[in-house]
């Protein structure tokens, strides 16, 4: 009996508060060109074991190359340089092209 009540008492509370459940509101103002503009530049993240993450963010034509690499210990381990393609926000647009 007491497996019955609390079940009761759980179903009834969150029908009781399923008009209070609210998602995330959309972003329709979304510029990703003004938001990749941000990332222009150097970044530099370490980690605790003598790894280092490097990326060098440039602004070419209507996009950005960024060329990334991890070292640890002064050892090249991973190395990518991609180009994002970015357009004004009325077009919804963005492609991502790696380099190998």
């Amino acid at each position: 009996m007491k497996i019955f009540f609390k079940t009761l008492v759980i179903v009834l509370f969150i029908l009781i508060n399923m008009n209070r459940i609210q998602t995330q509101t959309p972003e329709t103002k979304l510029d990703q060109v003004e938001l990749m503009k941000k990332f222009i530049g150097t970044w530099k993240g370490e980690f605790g074991d003598n790894s280092v993450f490097m990326c060098e963010n440039k602004k070419f034509a209507n996009g950005i190359i960024s060329t990334s690499h991890i070292t640890t210990n002064g050892k090249i381990n991973a190395e990518l340089t991609s180009f994002t393609q970015t357009s004004p926000p009325q077009v919804h647009l963005q492609k991502i092209f790696p380099y190998l």
